[in-house]
């Protein structure tokens, strides 16, 4: 990942058919390890964990939004997965997954930065269209597609 993107190539993933929720939330916090945007993987998934049990972050079409703000998040940053064909999200909801894109935000930053993230990509995701650009389109489209949201917006991204 670069400095000034949210998003790389590598942090999309293509998930296994027999990745679970927490497998997935295990390989996408590694995925930002290794790009140096999180020190370290078990603090920030229990984060994302402290935010999921504070309600669920499922948001129905079929996507998981998990996130977290914690000070082992060096720059905030995002990883997608996407799943050919949907896993149980929320056991308590019964609501299930294809796309899951993660946020992770410094514990130093506004705590607006995630919501604001949140609201652009939300403003994004309610359109069939784009769903299904996300689960279909090639690493180069989705970069250049989800880094072309967060450009119109300002975030604190340290």
């Amino acid at each position: 990942m670069t400095e000034n993107t949210l998003l790389d190539r590598n942090a999309i993933l293509e998930a296994r058919p027999e990745q679970d929720k927490e497998a997935i939330i295990f390989e996408m916090a590694d995925t930002l390890q290794k790009a140096g945007k999180i020190t370290e993987i078990l603090p920030f998934i229990d984060a994302v964990h402290a935010r999921e049990a504070a309600g669920p972050t499922a948001v129905g079409f079929n996507l998981g939004l998990p996130h977290g703000r914690s000070s082992c998040v060096k720059q905030t940053a995002l990883a997608l997965a996407r799943f050919s064909s949907p896993i149980l999200w929320d056991i308590d909801t019964g609501e299930t997954a294809q796309i899951v894109i993660m946020i992770a935000v410094p514990e130093e930053t506004s705590p607006d930065t995630h919501l604001d993230l949140l609201a652009s990509l939300s403003r994004q995701l309610v359109h069939e269209d784009f769903r299904h650009m996300l689960l279909t389109s090639s690493k180069e489209e989705i970069l250049r597609n989800l880094n072309a949201v967060f450009e119109r917006n300002t975030f604190d991204k340290t």
